[in-house]
């Protein structure tokens, strides 16, 4: 073949190629699934205890089971592709339990080639028959997040342009004392390596990793490491007002760091005895504080604070005639925040000898300490301060006016 010739044929493979290619690339990228989108909502989150009360009890719909639920997340997963697939499999697994709802294309029921497949707690795969370039599925996972399970992933199917998972933190109250540290995430491929990504924060207590021209079997994961201790304390006097709190906390406290809530099989009564110097008087008085007692059916309202051990202990320095007890299944929020992530909640009891049918001579009831107080159920709203006089037994004491200070002076420094 002569050098002209070469260069004609040349040329006219390179105008073939030319021609071909695109069409290549375009049928093989119509055979890659375009975008997978995963967002995954926390509802609850409780660590399971011997003797701790669920957060509540589910029903898992395909078998028709009860459990407990100690933690609880929603994994929404949108499957688009370029062109309309024949049929498309979906699979969840996981340490707790696991339940799957088909939303598009819509199917009622899932089916199953066996029954021994429907009748695993923590499995469950579908293969969706329904012609469609979009699948939209949901999967609620129940007690997952356990201790050595603080983490989620997706899979990815098929080849994928563009991949995302989103974890969202934010329905949960105080999000930012669960964890620990921001999530970190990583892409394991099919070989078993890990390689770091990015983890982006898209709004408080929102996080989001992404990949691009990922490849079938290839696995984001997200780690995350919760701190199971996290505390509240229930206040239900001066700890109510949100600047008194602040001073005995010593931090400044906002509406969001105080949630109203309820405590169960209680009642308030003003029967703690504590030693004052009254300025009014010009010298020392015992003075009836705000204490609590059980009594079935009933329940007072109050206020729910997140703390550290250290402000645990400060708290415990100006409380020194309470004692601390944990009531935390005795506690119901009253708003649409939840304590559904491990917390205990604590509260502080008047130690015995400490109350009034105890002390001797005249008690007074402070005018300043019960007008903070009502100050404070001002502060959250007229219903809560109508239920805290319905749950609180009226003072049998004289009234004191003028200010105060704890002759304790360790107290009388976080008053």
């Amino acid at each position: 073949m002569g050098p002209e010739l070469l260069g004609a044929f040349v040329g006219a493979l390179a105008t073939i190629l030319a021609g071909l290619i695109p069409f290549y690339i375009e049928r093989r990228k119509r055979r890659y699934q375009k975008y997978k989108f995963v967002y995954v909502k926390l509802i609850h989150l409780r660590r399971r205890e011997h003797g701790r009360t669920p957060a509540y009890r589910a029903t898992l719909h395909r078998i028709a089971r009860e459990l407990d639920v100690f933690d609880e997340y929603q994994f929404f997963r949108l499957n688009v592709f370029h062109k309309p697939q024949k049929e498309f499999r979906i699979a969840d697994r996981t340490s707790g339990a696991v339940d799957l709802q088909i939303i598009y294309p819509w199917q009622e029921a899932l089916n199953f080639a066996d029954k021994d497949a429907g009748e695993l707690i923590d499995f469950v795969e579908q293969t969706i028959t329904s012609k469609s370039d979009v699948f939209l599925t949901r999967s609620i996972y129940y007690n997952a997040l356990q201790d050595g399970h603080e983490d989620i992933a997706m899979k990815l199917e098929q080849d994928t342009e563009e991949a995302r998972i989103i974890l969202d933190f934010s329905s949960l109250p105080n999000y930012e004392r669960v964890l620990l540290s921001t999530p970190v995430a990583h892409l394991r491929d099919i070989e078993g390596i890990e390689t770091s990504l990015g983890v982006i924060d898209l709004y408080p207590g929102i996080y989001a990793a992404e990949v691009k021209s990922g490849r079938k079997g290839q696995v984001i994961r997200v780690n995350f490491a919760i701190n199971w201790n996290v505390k509240y304390i229930f206040g239900y006097g001066s700890l109510i007002h949100r600047e008194s709190a602040s001073r005995a906390l010593e931090e400044t406290l906002d509406s969001g760091d105080v949630l109203p809530a309820a405590l169960i099989g209680y009642r308030r009564s003003w029967t703690l005895r504590e030693r004052v110097f009254s300025r009014n008087l010009g010298q020392e008085v015992d003075a009836a504080f705000l204490d609590i007692r059980e009594v079935e059916g009933d329940s007072i309202n109050g206020v729910l604070i997140a703390v550290d051990q250290d402000k645990l202990r400060r708290l415990s320095l100006r409380e020194k005639n309470y004692e601390l007890i944990d009531v935390t299944d005795h506690i119901r929020t009253l708003s649409s925040q939840r304590l559904d992530r491990g917390a205990r909640v604590f509260t502080f009891r008047g130690k015995p000898g400490h109350h009034v049918n105890a002390g001797k001579g005249d008690i007074y009831v402070l005018t300043s300490y019960k007008e903070k107080v009502t100050a404070g159920c001002e502060q959250l709203g007229e219903e809560f301060l109508h239920r805290f006089e319905e749950s609180t037994d009226p003072p049998e004491f004289p009234e004191l006016n003028g200010t105060y200070t704890f002759v304790d002076r360790v107290q009388a420094r976080y008053v």
